[in-house]
């Protein structure tokens, strides 16, 4: 059975975006830190470079 989803409020996913952008630490490592899937980040990194 699969979990319940969990919401990520703006602030967590514009955080999480600056820091791979800003930082330049991969997406796995931001991932590690902020208890998300890495390829959730991966999706919102790529979404704030293209908008």
């Amino acid at each position: 059975m699969a979990g319940k989803r969990r919401p990520y409020d703006a602030a967590l996913r514009a955080g999480a975006v600056r820091h791979v952008a800003e930082a330049g630490k991969s997406t796995a490592e931001v991932a590690r830190n902020q208890d998300v899937q890495p390829r959730m980040l991966q999706n919102w990194v790529h979404r704030a470079r293209a908008g």
